[in-house]
């Protein structure tokens, strides 16, 4: 399929979609995982309100491309409620609470290494908002993943990328910060 045939072809995302992957628990961590084990893998970061069909979707669209996708529940059933707008103190009470910086560390490092049992070699991140932020953490100061692209990146700064070690593809809205030096 040519970049043009998928621009042609490609299905756009359904409001009422039913995913395709599978549900497992990586030690205490549950994970959805869509695709064929490969050596081309994405470590995919949801946003604040957790799984949805949504991105699972876009996992699956992925998994279609040839990519072996997985994306943990870093909030094991517990993301911030779906209320907009978002309080921010709250919020940050809730990450902080639901998933420390040292358990989101710890938890993209088993995912990483999940994949490498895989046998993937080359690993990418994509996170959508708060899951953007994230993915520039992962992947700052080494050398794991081979790119992160993310979509709507909130809390995410000029400064929190100088020490990325991958190739960065933002995918801002018309409301997000430029990022233009």
């Amino acid at each position: 399929m040519t970049l043009v045939d998928a621009c042609c072809t490609l299905p756009p995302c359904k409001s009422d979609y039913t995913p395709k992957g599978k549900q497992f628990d990586l030690g205490n961590l549950p994970i959805y995982e869509i695709g064929n084990a490969t050596d081309k893998a994405i470590l995919v970061i949801y946003d604040i309100f957790g799984y949805h069909p949504n991105t699972k979707q876009v996992c699956d669209l992925l998994a279609d491309q040839g990519f072996f996708v997985i994306m943990p529940d870093f909030f094991r059933g517990n993301p911030y409620p779906n209320v907009v707008p978002v309080d921010m103190t709250k919020l940050m009470t809730h990450l902080n609470t639901v998933v420390p910086p040292e358990v989101m560390e710890r938890d993209i490092k088993n995912s990483y290494d999940y994949l490498l049992s895989k046998g993937a070699k080359n690993i990418g991140l994509l996170g959508f908002c708060w899951g953007a932020k994230e993915s520039v953490t992962a992947a700052s100061n080494n050398k794991r993943f081979k790119a992160v692209a993310a979509a709507h990146p909130s809390m995410v700064s000029v400064k929190s990328v100088k020490n990325l070690e991958a190739p960065l593809f933002l995918i801002p809205t018309k409301d997000d910060p430029d990022f233009v030096i």
